[in-house]
């Protein structure tokens, strides 16, 4: 039963991650304008 959770846990981890990255490049683009 762990092989089946496997693949789509590994996917939204890896999607997480991937949206952390675009959320912290937009946060440090608004924040760097917002003090502009």
């Amino acid at each position: 039963k762990l092989a089946e959770f496997d693949g789509p846990l590994n996917l939204m981890e890896r999607e997480g991650s991937l949206f952390r990255e675009l959320v912290k490049e937009y946060w440090s683009h608004a924040s760097s304008s917002a003090i502009k």
